[in-house]
């Protein structure tokens, strides 16, 4: 022994002496010697080698959690030298440390145990340590706690059950990802969850813990990395059904040792009828949502492969907004897509959400039906689309439709006719607001044209022939012994034919004549222009 490892080992003695730690020992479970928690005691592996070991047995009265406490004097070398083990009742490791050689003081993180009966074991690291002989000393503290993991929770059906809106404290024993706590909380009602994860800080930046949340059928609905260097998380809210849930926390990755820090993990919840509930991903499981109600809801996952999808009934045809409102995100990126089906599946509107503004709204003419609004993240890498959204659909005036409508107008012609104008109709296809513009003039039926050299006079009568009109349903003919019409009128009405004699005329009159065409639907009635007129004496 050199003259500084002699010095060290002095002092650890006297100190042991000092502290009055009793040396035992025992060589397996069986004989174990029983000491109690938070009281020191001495011992050494009397070969120094790995196939000689100290047992002993401790009792926990009440859940809690330990830290296994080793001193031993300073050592030649950096390498390991003795290794303290932890086991359950079962003999079950629960956890396995290295003393090294450098370190006269070496602390286990903090160990969730439920109360029973536990085992440590004292050994040397490996078959040539026989420095490992030397005294040590051994303390498991102890601290009564209902907020701490229970060893073994490493799986879904040893899950520990927590409450809501308490925080709960554990660790990752091995610090590498075959390791797991698993937790299990309930909602009574329908509400929103978010969970905060605290930790120290590391040394990089890197992950170092995962954070998941699955359902009663084991199926994820979020997970996410915590990094070094934050101190505390917080998941983005989270719409949950009433039900059963786990969370499972585990190391990043294989070599994240420093993921054996004390972390905490908390389930903030509020009840709410009025926030999305996962799984709500497709049309089959959408959240049926109240028209003039806010519902709210997130994107959890922040990437393009996770979407919210609402079903809302419309009764009566009419001017509807489906609006969403979202925080202001600082740029003018695109962060969410909104888009609009139909019964069908089919879509009928969308909207591209950009993080410059606040306020969102498809403006839709809807006939009463069913309807699905689907919410999506605008593509993969836009995280930031985790954040709050709410919804609401309500009717509106023409007015605010159109205040809000970017316009897809369509057209319809319709022709002019004998009896009103042509015009074009323009409707527009969002909000069905519609104009009318580009008017024509009504058609007009030609004049016919009397004939004179066909037109004769055969005592009180004359005969009239005048020229056929297209489209003409009939024709009028007045006569007048009056030149200007004005006086003494007659009119006569023929149907189809293009010849008229007039009968019972006086004698030695001068007559006046003229025809025009006509053309009938329902109950009007649209006429040409006058034709010539000529004029005839009887005789």
């Amino acid at each position: 022994m050199n003259i500084k490892r002699g010095i060290y080992f002095v002092i650890f003695f006297i100190i042991s002496i000092m502290f009055k730690t009793e040396s035992v020992q025992a060589a397996d479970f069986s004989d174990a010697i029983q000491i109690s928690v938070n009281h020191d005691i001495s011992g050494n592996v009397t070969e120094g080698y790995d196939y000689e070991q100290n047992y002993y047995m401790f009792t926990i009265p009440e859940n809690g959690y330990i830290t296994l406490n080793f001193s031993n004097p300073l050592q030649s070398s950096s390498k390991a030298y003795w290794t303290m083990c932890l086991y359950n009742a079962s003999f079950r490791k629960i956890y396995e440390r290295n003393v090294y050689g450098n370190k006269m003081n070496t602390i286990s993180q903090e160990i969730g145990l439920e109360s029973g009966t536990y085992y440590a074991k004292i050994t040397s690291a490996n078959y040539s340590y026989a420095e490992a002989q030397d005294i040590y000393t051994f303390c498991v503290n102890y601290s009564a706690s209902d907020y701490w993991e229970q060893e073994f929770n490493d799986g879904y059906l040893s899950a520990d059950e927590i409450q809501l809106n308490s925080t709960y404290y554990g660790s990752i024993l091995s610090g590498y990802d075959y390791e797991e706590d698993y937790y299990k909380f309930t909602t009574y009602k329908d509400g929103v969850i978010s969970i905060k994860f605290t930790n120290p800080l590391q040394s990089d930046t890197e992950a170092y813990w995962k954070l998941y949340l699955y359902n009663d059928a084991y199926k994820e609905i979020y997970s996410r990395n915590i990094y070094g260097n934050y101190d505390s998380i917080s998941t983005p809210e989270i719409g949950l059904a009433a039900g059963e849930y786990y969370v499972k926390i585990t190391s990043s990755n294989y070599s994240r040792a420093e993921s054996t820090d004390t972390y905490s993990v908390c389930i903030n919840y509020i009840a709410s009828n009025y926030w999305e509930k996962e799984f709500n991903d497709s049309y089959l499981s959408a959240d049926h949502i109240e028209m003039d109600s806010i519902y709210y809801g997130s994107i959890i996952s922040g990437y393009d492969y996770e979407q919210d999808y609402y079903e809302f009934i419309i009764d009566n045809s009419g001017n509807y907004n489906i609006n969403m409102e979202t925080v202001y995100l600082n740029d003018s990126d695109q962060y969410w897509n909104m888009y609009l089906y139909d019964s069908s599946y089919e879509k009928i509107g969308g909207i591209s959400v950009y993080g410059n503004e606040t306020k969102h709204s498809i403006a839709k003419h809807l006939s009463a039906g069913t309807y699905y609004i689907e919410i999506i993240s605008s593509n993969y890498s836009r995280a930031e689309s985790t954040r709050t959204y709410s919804i609401k659909v309500s009717s509106a005036t023409l007015a605010d439709v159109q205040k809000n409508c970017s316009h897809d107008y369509s057209y319809e012609t319709t022709s002019p006719t004998y009896f009103s104008k042509g015009y074009v109709t323009y409707t527009c296809s969002i909000c069905g607001d519609s104009y009318v513009s580009e008017y024509k003039e009504k058609l007009k039926l030609n004049s016919p044209y009397i004939s004179t050299s066909s037109s004769y006079v055969r005592k009180r009568k004359v005969k009239l022939v005048w020229s056929s009109v297209s489209d003409a349903d009939g024709y009028q003919i007045q006569y007048s012994i009056k030149r200007n019409f004005r006086k003494k009128v007659r009119n006569i009405r023929v149907n189809g034919k293009t010849q008229k004699t007039i009968k019972s005329l006086k004698k030695k009159k001068t007559y006046y004549v003229r025809v025009r065409a006509f053309i009938k639907s329902g109950s009007k009635t649209a006429y040409s222009a006058w034709s010539n007129s000529i004029y005839f004496s009887t005789k």
